[in-house]
């Protein structure tokens, strides 16, 4: 049965009032989210020896440092630590120097170069409040949903979605999207997906629950009606919308309230929970590849009410090993509210694992999650005004936080063990909490992003000839002889004025030729750290592909370039269809081999 979310709570008063008396703010758990090379996601190229800049944004101080390690495959080549305190620990944005050196101070070798931050705090004796509610970025309009993006294989990784149920007359529906720290989204705080068909009034349930799922995308409940999903990319932004659950989906129109997305890929499925008395209780799909239900499919029944489970479901959730948790609004309350049940096989479950409360109200227990260990379950309740802990291996309860006189309506768990709840303070305003368990904890954080490192030039010997100086140095491989300038000067640290050479070589051995200019001249060799020509560094086959590597500039996206080729050096205009993936100005092309030889080039 559908009751409107804010029946106890039309209190009327401002919310700078509101949260005057709301729990302190303190710091605990803390990671890195946000990371970023010289403040974009783009792979970096640089000399060694060059600075590049690691930033990543804290939800937290970290209390006990944090520590930024550089690899070389799996060699780690520098760790750098940051004591707690210094510039690199702070609450939000943070940015750390690597000089392009090793632990022992010398530049590393030429190559790519992985990265990661560390993030540690000493912790608390007990669930401790991590966010503040006098931050701007944690005060929303009324919202009866809250989601954290948990995959660390995502730019993403951290990012907190708030739905936007009950907003002020002309301000429109939708959800808020968040940094870890509670700072704006980079693309923007607000978007309403391009869906214009959310309600709010007189439920507030649209939108209403939001979940993130493994595969990276943003879902969202309509529970306006019998309850339909939708999914978008993690901007949200509007040519990304899926219809993903239709009402042709649910047919019998049952009032589906809760929902939860597992798996990614071709293994994607949508789990819902049925709050119509003596419905479905707890119904699965199976996503078909573009990311929707199919047509007309009706799911398969995986829990049934008449068990353990009384007569409805509110709320699911599912845990990594396939164990399904149900909250529940039961026609009385000395029916179970909390419920685990084993892993659904082929037979609509009746016995839960474990099965407590039969006391609360009815309408008390509203959202349910589950964290990522599955170790610990939150539970919104709207009339004890509270989020309710409990053990997810037994049921029993473990603490009551973010006790305060509002009905809280949503909850969700980051990554990190941070779990997260949003409660209203007057009629069109919330609050979002972010709280941590107990415990000292530390949590690493893997940048996605790969640090190309251009050997730098050395001069090998300086030979005379006659009027001129033969220069014989190495460089990187991959470049030119164009791409290098010889420097001199008088002085070691005055190599500066440009020398006219004829430099020749390849495959990262080189020549200059200089003219011999006064009694003692000290030269250096120069190159640019970043590609503007297009160079094929190797080509392989495999079977009836052939696979080119190369080099372009940095800034070019891969669909700037094409593949040429043909059977002579002087004829290789033929147009190939390749496939071409790569940034950051390193690239790699999959075209189909043709013929016993054939000579490639790239043109841009």
């Amino acid at each position: 049965m559908k009751f409107p979310l804010n029946f106890s709570i039309l209190r009327g008063l401002a919310i700078a009032l509101a949260i005057s008396s709301l729990a302190s703010n303190a710091r605990a758990n803390v990671y890195a989210t946000n990371l970023k090379l010289n403040g974009t996601t783009n792979n970096p190229t640089i000399v060694a020896g060059q600075d590049v800049s690691i930033g990543y944004i804290l939800n937290e101080p970290a209390s006990a440092g944090v520590t930024i390690t550089i690899q070389s495959g799996t060699n780690v080549v520098r760790t750098m630590f940051v004591p707690a305190g210094n510039s690199g620990t702070s609450l939000g944005t943070n940015t750390v120097p690597w000089n392009g050196k090793n632990d022992a101070g010398v530049s590393v070798a030429g190559g790519d170069y992985s990265f990661s931050v560390t993030a540690a705090a000493t912790g608390y004796s007990d669930w401790t409040q991590i966010s503040s509610d006098t931050n701007a970025g944690n005060q929303v309009f009324e919202s009866e949903g809250i989601a954290v993006n948990q995959n660390t294989n995502s730019f993403y990784y951290g990012r907190v979605f708030v739905a936007l149920s009950h907003t002020p007359e002309g301000v429109p529906l939708g959800f808020n999207k968040f940094n870890a720290d509670a700072s704006p989204a980079d693309e923007g705080i607000f978007s309403d997906g391009g869906y214009t068909n959310w309600t709010g009034y007189p439920y507030y349930q649209s939108p209403f629950r939001v979940k993130v799922g493994a595969d990276d995308r943003f879902y969202a409940l309509d529970y306006s009606g019998n309850g339909v999903i939708f999914s978008w990319d993690q901007q949200i932004t509007t040519n990304s919308i899926l219809s993903v659950m239709r009402d042709d989906n649910n047919p019998e129109a049952h009032l589906f309230s809760g929902f939860f997305i597992t798996g990614t890929s071709t293994n994607r499925q949508v789990w819902m929970a049925d709050d119509s008395p003596d419905g479905y209780g707890i119904k699965r799909w199976d996503m078909q590849p573009d990311g929707t239900l199919a047509t007309d499919d009706l799911g398969t029944n995986v829990v049934a009410v008449g068990g353990d489970m009384a007569n409805s479901s509110y709320d699911v959730a599912v845990d990594m090993d396939g164990r399904i948790y149900a909250l529940c609004q039961p026609s009385s309350s000395d029916q179970y509210k909390y419920l685990r049940f084993p892993p659904y096989t082929d037979t609509p479950l009746l016995t839960a694992d474990w099965k407590v409360d039969t006391t609360s109200d009815i309408r008390d227990p509203l959202a349910l999650a589950v964290n990522p260990a599955a170790t610990y379950v939150a539970a919104a309740l709207s009339q004890s005004d509270a989020v309710l802990i409990l053990d997810a291996n037994t049921g029993a309860s473990v603490a009551t936080i973010s006790t305060n006189s509002y009905p809280h309506y949503a909850a969700a768990w980051d990554n990190a063990g941070n779990v997260y709840t949003c409660f209203d303070v007057s009629d069109t305003n919330s609050i979002w909490q972010a709280w941590s368990p107990p415990g000292t904890n530390q949590a690493t954080t893997f940048g996605l992003e790969v640090i190309h490192v251009l050997q730098a030039p050395q001069i090998t010997s300086i030979v005379p000839s006659g009027l001129n100086l033969i220069l014989n140095f190495t460089g990187p491989p991959n470049y030119p002889p164009s791409a290098f300038t010889v420097l001199s000067g008088s002085v070691v640290t005055g190599a500066t004025n440009v020398v006219a050479a004829s430099i020749t070589g390849g495959g990262g051995v080189f020549q200059a030729i200089v003219p011999a200019n006064g009694p003692m001249q000290f030269y250096r060799i120069q190159m640019p750290s970043t590609v503007s020509w297009v160079y094929i560094t190797q080509i392989r086959t495999s079977g009836e592909t052939v696979t080119l590597n190369f080099t372009g500039p940095s800034s070019d996206p891969a669909s700037a370039f094409t593949v040429l080729s043909g059977s002579v050096p002087t004829g290789i205009t033929n147009v190939t269809a390749a496939t071409i993936t790569g940034s950051g100005g390193v690239f790699q092309a999959t075209v189909p081999a043709s013929g016993p030889s054939q000579i490639y080039r790239i043109q841009r």
